[in-house]
Parts: C-alpha cells; structure tokens; sequence
C-alpha cells in the first residue's frame, strides 16, 4: 500500500521564494545574477526531490521509505516501535513518524498517518505506537479558579 508524503505549507512557501529571488530587484546583488543563479539551481537541487518523491510503501515484509534521491527499507519484523514527534527537523513537515528498529531509526511524514498506523498495525501487532500527547488550550482565568475551587471541594 502506497502512503503519500505530507509535504507542509511552510516548505511551499520557501521553495517559491528560494525561486522569486531571481525577480527580487535587490542593488546589492547587481552584477551577481549569475551567483544568484547558481545559488537558486543548487537549492532546487536539495529542495525539490522530497517535493515530488516523498511516500511511503507498505507491504506485508518491508516498509520502503522514498524521500528525494534517498530510498530507505525496512523489514517490518525488525520495527519496535513508532513514535509521534513534532518540532523542528530535516523534513517537509514538523508533523512526522519516527521508526525504531534494533539498528537505526527512520523518520518521515504521511499525509494519512491514522491510517498508515492502523495498516501497520494490522501487519505486526506487536509494534508499539507511542503518540504525543496534544496540547491543551490555554484556560483563561474563570476556568482555573473553577478547577481550584473544584480541587478544594475534593478536599472537604
């Protein structure tokens, strides 16, 4: 089964302008066009594949992750677990999985993770997911001098 890679907004945003800064009209970089050029090609070159090759393949022996250039495989009875992670990294969104197996681990993102760990799951049922626990809207103040005056009837 074929799972699509989640390519997040603020990866589009500075792909488009790594590529507009040809048409920036910037006098400091006058009579550089042609490093500018460069500089965008060279971008282009890291930027683009994990664009257009980023998904992930599941069969019942392997996981096949296709990120860019890269390609990396994964015997599903070598994974131990799957972890949820957010925040910063090397990836085309903050959003992704990371793979823990005996060797190495493995992160990507999907755009259908519900899913793609219910299929996995289907597959090994030994696997554990770990996801990250969701964070709680700020409670404005009514709402934490309920909880204390709650806290305090619990006392009596």
């Amino acid at each position: 089964m074929k799972f699509k890679g989640k390519i997040a907004a603020w990866y589009w945003i500075v792909l488009i302008i790594v590529n507009c800064m040809c048409f920036f009209n910037f006098d400091y970089l006058k009579g550089r066009e042609m490093e500018v050029a460069v500089y965008i090609i060279i971008a282009d070159f890291v930027l683009l594949p994990p664009a257009i090759r980023n998904y992930v393949m599941l069969t019942q022996n392997t996981l096949t992750i296709y990120f860019g250039f890269g390609k990396d495989e994964i015997k599903i009875k070598d994974i131990i677990e799957i972890k949820e992670k957010r925040g910063p990294a090397a990836a085309t969104s903050f959003d992704r999985l990371v793979i823990a197996t005996k060797e190495k681990d493995s992160a990507f993102t999907v755009k259908n993770k519900e899913e793609f760990l219910k299929e996995v799951k289907n597959i090994r049922r030994k696997i554990i997911i770990t996801r990250k626990a969701k964070k709680e809207k700020s409670a404005g103040p009514s709402a934490i001098s309920k909880k204390k005056t709650n806290n305090k009837e619990k006392k009596k």
